[in-house]
């Protein structure tokens, strides 16, 4: 007698998500990345940090649903294996995705530290330099721009599809991402304020001062130089 098959059939009806889920998650998106650059203006080293633990997250998610979804296909659908094998194979792919990541975040890095620089010199050519939001916005601005760039840069398609997992299995009702959203942009916005107004990071609000340049010697000075006193008309003598 031919032995039945015990696994499932790979392909199912998943139902497509609505558009108001859709909206949701990407309005939670959005909190998410604005609470992560309020937290980078409130304190820079910590935020940097968050931000890169949770794009290796993301990835590792990516790495391990992308396997599981091979194997299955390979099988011919659903094992009973399926969680041991993912488990056992999470640590590879933490590695792998903390690996990546520490290349793909090279140019957000870089990209955010010339934006924010640009918009602290100009802010700084308005306001002064002893503005108190000044690092506030430089901050802030530059890790917006460095989380843009990672999230549609080199390596963000894998970053955004284990994004969407995640944000997919942990805020399954449209309610709740919408909930959490309005927290997460609500943390923001509280974390900049705090930030503008001197909290944070000490250093990163350390008063920035006008560098102190070597006087440049004028005219008069140079007309007592050696050689240059003694001629016509420019010397001295």
């Amino acid at each position: 007698m031919a032995r039945r098959q015990s696994h499932e059939p790979v392909a199912r009806a998943n139902t497509a998500p609505s558009a108001d889920q859709q909206a949701a998650r990407s309005f939670l998106v959005v909190g998410l990345l604005a609470a992560l650059a309020g937290l980078m203006a409130y304190t820079p080293g910590v935020g940097v940090l968050v931000a890169a633990l949770l794009i290796i997250l993301a990835r590792t998610v990516d790495r391990g649903s992308t396997a599981i979804m091979r194997r299955r296909q390979v099988r011919g659908g659903r094992g009973k294996s399926d969680g041991l094998v993912a488990v056992a194979a999470s640590p590879v792919h933490l590695i792998a995705a903390s690996l990546i990541t520490l290349f793909c975040l090279i140019l957000p890095v870089i990209v955010g530290f010339i934006v924010g620089g640009f918009v602290s010199l100009g802010a700084a050519n308005a306001n002064g330099l002893d503005w108190p939001p000044l690092s506030a916005i430089g901050f802030g601005v530059g890790g917006a721009v460095g989380l843009f760039v990672a999230w549609w840069g080199p390596g963000g398609t894998s970053l955004r599809r284990g994004t969407k997992i995640t944000l997919r299995k942990v805020f399954r009702p449209s309610w709740l991402s919408l909930l959490v959203a309005a927290f997460l942009l609500a943390v923001a916005a509280l974390a900049f304020y705090s930030a503008a107004n001197g909290g944070g990071a000490d250093w990163a609000r350390e008063p920035i001062s006008k560098p102190e340049l070597p006087n440049r010697p004028g005219l008069g000075d140079i007309r007592h130089w050696p050689i240059i006193s003694e001629l016509p008309i420019i010397g001295s003598n």
